[in-house]
């Protein structure tokens, strides 16, 4: 297998399969030869006397365009997953103040129902207190009334 040393020093070898992907033995003639993927098109470069180092060049630069590629779509994609998250994340807390808020304004709705119960309860316990008192004292009134007419 042939080994290329990019810009980062790292042996194709190093990089696995995809290392063998990249650096293979053809066997019709029976030379080294490295593939670079570059988009839709590869570029091959002999290790033969007649590879120019432009060629070479060339694919180095394709595979750093590639790599770039690779690192800002992965960078994306986090983004935006990340954007989700927080999105999802919101709406989970808009949705837990919205319950928080309702079960509030229950309790309070029932807490101004009780008081005004209580208070229709009192209001209607002293008006049957006054009232009973009245009838008392009038009996009262009546009992007196009765005994002085009977002396």
């Amino acid at each position: 297998m042939a080994i290329l040393n990019m810009s980062t020093g790292t042996s194709l070898s190093k990089l696995g399969n995809y290392g063998a992907a990249l650096a293979r033995r053809s066997s019709a003639r029976k030379t080294n030869m490295v593939v670079l993927p570059a988009g839709r098109k590869s570029i091959q470069a002999s290790s033969s006397q007649e590879a120019s180092a432009e060629t070479v060049k060339q694919g180095v630069d394709k595979a750093e365009k590639a790599g770039e590629n690779i690192k800002n779509i992965a960078a994306s994609v986090t983004e935006d997953v990340s954007q989700k998250s927080k999105d999802m994340a919101s709406n989970v807390s808009e949705a837990t103040h919205d319950a928080t808020e309702k079960a509030k304004q229950t309790v309070q709705n029932a807490w101004d129902s009780a008081k005004e119960t209580a208070q229709k309860a009192k209001e209607t316990v002293l008006e049957k207190v006054e009232d009973a008192k009245q009838s008392v004292k009038t009996n009262a009134d009546k009992a007196q009334r009765a005994m002085k007419s009977n002396n």
